[in-house]
């Protein structure tokens, strides 16, 4: 029994150096590369969502743009035939002008046209 306490105990005192060494390389792993890794994609994660929520208020202030414009729009429909028709004289002026007629075939079919 004491032979194997003897063996255990080497064991472990040519195990300290390798667990030191984890220790260590451990800690300069943390220090060098994982905090600031994890500090650049906490940045990078930020202006994401950051950027995310710029564009869903973008999209709302224009669907809110669009919805006032379409109301005014709509008003504009509905009031436009009312002023129309009072601002419009009875008889049109150009409505007695005819426009020539364009023939479909024949000879004559460019002579409608301006030279």
């Amino acid at each position: 029994m004491h032979e194997m306490l003897k063996q255990l105990g080497e064991l472990l005192l040519g195990s300290v150096p390798t667990a030191l060494m984890l220790i260590f390389l451990w800690t300069m792993y943390s220090i060098l590369v994982h905090k600031p890794l994890a500090k650049v994609l906490a940045e990078r994660r930020a202006k994401t969502e950051g950027a995310i929520e710029k564009a869903r208020a973008d999209v709302a202030a224009a669907e809110a743009r669009t919805g006032e414009y379409e109301q005014r729009l709509r008003e504009a429909r509905q009031l436009g035939p009312k002023l129309g028709n009072r601002l419009r004289p009875r008889s049109w002026p150009w409505s007695k002008i005819r426009l020539p007629r364009r023939p479909a075939c024949g000879p004559n079919r460019r002579s409608w046209r301006l030279r």
